[in-house]
């Protein structure tokens, strides 16, 4: 059961908050939506890690009205439903996070014209338990959180897409997209 953002909008629509979990050929499809604080997206991928679920793509993004709408496709040792819950997932930070791999990615980031302060970045390399926690705590680091995203891993390497925005309105003071890149290199060095 394949699902654009826009069927996912619908159910939310209809009720505030839920998901949706059904097998999708060897895969499991998970449609998502309501209102979550805005690290939601890396607590939720360190649920996942922890439960034995690895995220194939993902597309979520926040609406106007500040509800998340997310659809997942999972790969999972189980081969029959799913019986998270997904919901409280999504809204509570993990217990305890283990000690996770330094990421061997790379960023690169372009400063939106339309929309002074919003950043749109591109991480790329090899995948790793918490990458999305990693990152979005990078950009959480800059006065940055998302509003979209779109995540692809194939064969151990990931493609994802942020969209972010400033926590604040934008100054004068926007960061350079060099100093996006630079950091994410020196704080991950050894």
């Amino acid at each position: 059961m394949t699902c654009s953002l826009d069927d996912v909008a619908a159910l939310a629509a209809v009720e505030p908050s839920g998901f949706e979990c059904d097998l999708e050929g060897a895969l499991h499809r998970l449609h998502l939506w309501g209102r979550f604080d805005s690290d939601w997206l890396g607590n939720f991928g360190l649920h996942l890690f922890a439960t034995d679920l690895e995220v194939v793509e993902a597309e979520a993004m926040k609406t106007q009205e500040g509800v998340w709408i997310a659809s997942f496709l999972l790969a999972s040792p189980a081969r029959g439903p799913l019986r998270h819950d997904f919901l409280q997932m999504a809204r509570r930070s993990p217990r305890a996070v283990p000690a996770l791999p330094t990421p061997v990615i790379s960023i690169s980031v372009r400063l939106s014209r339309e929309e002074p302060g919003h950043v749109y970045a591109n991480v790329v390399g090899k995948d790793s338990s918490g990458l999305v926690a990693h990152v979005l705590a990078h950009f959480a680091r800059f006065g940055l959180r998302p509003r979209r995203c779109f995540i692809r891993t194939r064969d151990g390497e990931v493609d994802d897409w942020f969209w972010l925005a400033p926590v604040t309105a934008p100054s004068s003071a926007v960061v350079s997209e060099h100093a996006l890149e630079r950091d994410w290199r020196s704080a991950t060095s050894p």
